[in-house]
């Protein structure tokens, strides 16, 4: 699975992922969808992280800035839109690592 990531403040990114969510649903709830956050509660700038798979209709949402990534590791990682057993299936611990 190939991610990208991009920084947004809270104002950003809580618009971007309920038309992540319309997208997701759009897309008949593909289970190769997902839409991480890493928000360490110091900084000003959260990174979400989202698979590759529809993400030329993802992107423009927010546009420019996009980046591919590593899968989302580390502290502070929560999981926001896709099926439930994405974490799990994406390999990826959540909260405190």
């Amino acid at each position: 699975m190939a991610w990208r990531a991009k920084k947004m403040p809270l104002a950003e990114w809580a618009p971007f992922q309920n038309a992540f969510e319309e997208v997701f649903l759009a897309m008949n709830a593909d289970p190769d969808m997902a839409l991480f956050i890493q928000a360490p509660p110091e900084d000003e700038l959260s990174t979400l992280f989202i698979t590759d798979r529809h993400s030329d209709l993802v992107e423009p949402l927010s546009p420019g800035q996009w980046e591919d990534s590593e899968t989302p590791n580390g502290k502070h990682i929560s999981f926001l839109v896709g099926h439930a057993s994405a974490p799990n299936d994406f390999g990826i611990e959540l909260g405190l690592s």
